[in-house]
C-alpha cells in the first residue's frame, strides 16, 4: 500500500470507486486514502477518551493480505501501554482482549 497511489474500493453493499492514497506509512501498515463514496463515513474515536472496559472493533488486512480482510471485536483492557520490541519503542497503546496472532489480529484500533 506504502507505494500505491489509487486504489479499488468495495463498500459491504457492493458499491465500487476509485480511493487516492492520501498517505501511507509502511511501518504501521496504515494508509489515509479519500473516496467519493455515498456512504457516510465511520466517525473517529480518540485514543485519548478511551476508558477500560469500553468495546472497541479492529477491521483491517494484515500481513497485506488484500483478498482477505479481518475484523475482531473486543473491550479496552489497558490504555497508554508501552511495548519495546527490539530496537522500537511504541507508546500509548491500548491494550484489548482480542488476542494478536499473525494474519487474524483485525489490524489498528
Amino acid at each position: 500500500m506504502a507505494s500505491a497511489e489509487e486504489v479499488a474500493l468495495v463498500t459491504p453493499e457492493g458499491d465500487k470507486a476509485r480511493g487516492q492514497v492520501i498517505a501511507a506509512d509502511a511501518a504501521e501498515d496504515v494508509a489515509l486514502i479519500y473516496a467519493e463514496l455515498k456512504a457516510p463515513p465511520l466517525p473517529m474515536g480518540s485514543a485519548l477518551k478511551l476508558k477500560v472496559g469500553q468495546g472497541v472493533v479492529a477491521i483491517g488486512y494484515p500481513l497485506a493480505l488484500l483478498d482477505k480482510p479481518t475484523a475482531t471485536f473486543g473491550i479496552v483492557s489497558a490504555v497508554g501501554r508501552t511495548l519495546r520490541a527490539g530496537d522500537r519503542v511504541f507508546e500509548f497503546l491500548i491494550q484489548t482482549d482480542a488476542a494478536i496472532n499473525p494474519g487474524n489480529s483485525g489490524g489498528l484500533l
